[in-house]
């Protein structure tokens, strides 16, 4: 989730499961020190970027009276941290990595080797929590079992969802797919499934080196690609 701090004008974005789910809490800025409300109480129809403020619009356009509303207070948990203890909370532009394989044994060596690499690590549970996380949340770098959720790799929904990704979007993450199937950092296999690497299964002891060199490559291309496009007039800056 991403949040804003109205008073030091921070932005922070915030892991999803680092939040107690259905509850109004209040973060503390990790800068100003200042109380941010978030309410992660499941509301259809509102997204969860400025619940408050929907809210507050609904209730001026359906004229609610207040007798409407249940008497209770909302259970409201402050969350009293300091700023070594924000681990999990990073400024706009730190690098963050999503994990969806439902191997425990896998998501704990891709957490350690993605943490060792610099990244905050968020676990997709199943296909529809990933792709919920992708509509609100910017990752840098996706890690994909290409049986996730018990699917073929033709017919994973995850991998579906971010294929057809437009181009801006997608060339600013990092996509490496798992499976027993491929030749590690094979680049046309890679190429043919719309991801930056493929990793096979027995590779994993190794996945620190792996993810570093393939990101790293990646990023190598990737800058060439962005200058030639800036040098040509078809992107301005880093906006694409």
């Amino acid at each position: 989730m991403e949040i804003s701090c109205e008073t030091c004008k921070s932005n922070l974005i915030i892991p999803d499961e680092k939040l107690p789910q259905n509850k109004s809490v209040n973060i503390i800025c990790p800068k100003c020190k200042d109380s941010i409300p978030i309410d992660t109480r499941a509301v259809p129809g509102l997204s969860q970027t400025n619940p408050i403020a929907e809210l507050t619009d609904l209730e001026d356009e359906f004229e609610f009276a207040e007798e409407a509303f249940p008497e209770a207070e909302p259970e409201v948990h402050t969350m009293e941290m300091s700023i070594d203890e924000l681990t999990g909370f990073l400024e706009e532009g730190g690098k963050r990595a999503l994990v969806c394989d439902e191997d425990h044994s896998n998501q704990e060596t891709f957490r350690s080797a993605l943490k060792e690499l610099g990244y905050s690590v968020s676990i997709g549970m199943d296909p529809r929590d990933v792709i919920k996380k992708l509509k609100v949340n910017r990752y840098d770098v996706i890690v994909l079992n290409d049986r996730f959720g018990g699917c073929s790799p033709s017919e994973n929904p995850v991998l579906n969802h971010i294929q057809p990704m437009p181009t801006a979007t997608r060339r600013n993450i990092f996509l490496a797919l798992l499976g027993s199937q491929y030749r590690t950092l094979d680049n046309m296999t890679a190429f043919s499934k719309s991801a930056n690497a493929v990793i096979n299964q027995k590779d994993l002891p190794n996945i620190t080196a792996i993810l570093k060199k393939a990101i790293s490559d990646n990023d190598k291309f990737y800058y060439v690609f962005k200058k030639a496009l800036i040098d040509s007039g078809k992107q301005v800056g880093n906006n694409a």
